[in-house]
């Protein structure tokens, strides 16, 4: 089985953006949606000018901006945001969860950190992945063809990194803060564990039913 994907490429100045290396096999994946056409009063034709957008927004922030290493467009098709072997930025916060804390002791305690500190940030062993919301927000939170694609994307990592279902979690899971727990997170798993398990086993079971999950690199889009 074959997960094609468009990547994103980026000046040497814009790379600069990306200072972390991933570091061996993920320990968790962070799932995050979020709308990004329509927003700022402006409207795209095209999800990859929404996406560039995005980035270029984001940008303004530098190396604190929220990069996520994957991205799925409403139409299911999947982006690599982050340069090959780098690390996203999405999965940073002031105080983190339990579960944060026994997933990554040394790099998520349970005192407070300071977020503009880049040495050591927990996204070096976290797969973050968001899908796009609609700009209608009666719109399902997930399309068929999105939810396709990211069952498939995590079930590459199942099979090829050791992640297990329960290692999938909501970004609003990373966090202690209870405002932010509120605002972040998938809008479709957030408060339905039920959906989310499902999903996820889902991905389990085509890790095990495909001898074979790689990623095609299929094209590219400079920002």
């Amino acid at each position: 089985m074959e997960i094609e994907y468009v990547q994103l490429e980026y000046s040497d100045e814009q790379k600069e953006n990306f200072p972390s290396e991933m570091e061996g096999n993920p320990v968790l994946i962070s799932l995050d949606s979020m709308r990004i056409n329509g927003t700022h009063g402006k409207h795209y034709g095209s999800e990859e000018n929404a996406i560039k957008d995005y980035l270029l927004r984001q940008f303004k922030s530098k190396q604190l901006g929220i990069y996520y290493n994957w991205f799925i467009d409403r139409d299911g098709r999947l982006y690599h945001i982050t340069p090959d072997n780098k690390a996203g930025h999405s999965c940073v916060f002031a105080l983190y969860s339990t579960r944060m804390s026994k997933a990554l002791p040394s790099i998520c305690p349970q005192h407070k950190v300071d977020v503009t500190d880049l040495s050591n940030i927990p996204d070096k062993k976290i797969i973050s992945i968001c899908t796009e919301l609609s700009e209608n927000p009666e719109d399902k939170p997930i399309t068929t063809d999105q939810e396709f694609t990211l069952k498939t994307l995590i079930s590459y990592y199942i099979k090829n990194a050791g992640i297990k279902p329960k290692d999938v979690l909501c970004r609003s899971n990373l966090t202690r803060r209870d405002i932010e727990k509120e605002i972040l997170g998938h809008k479709a798993y957030n408060n339905n564990i039920t959906e989310l398990v499902l999903m996820t086993s889902y991905a389990l079971m085509i890790s095990r039913k495909e001898p074979e999950i790689t990623l095609k690199h299929e094209r590219d889009i400079k920002i």
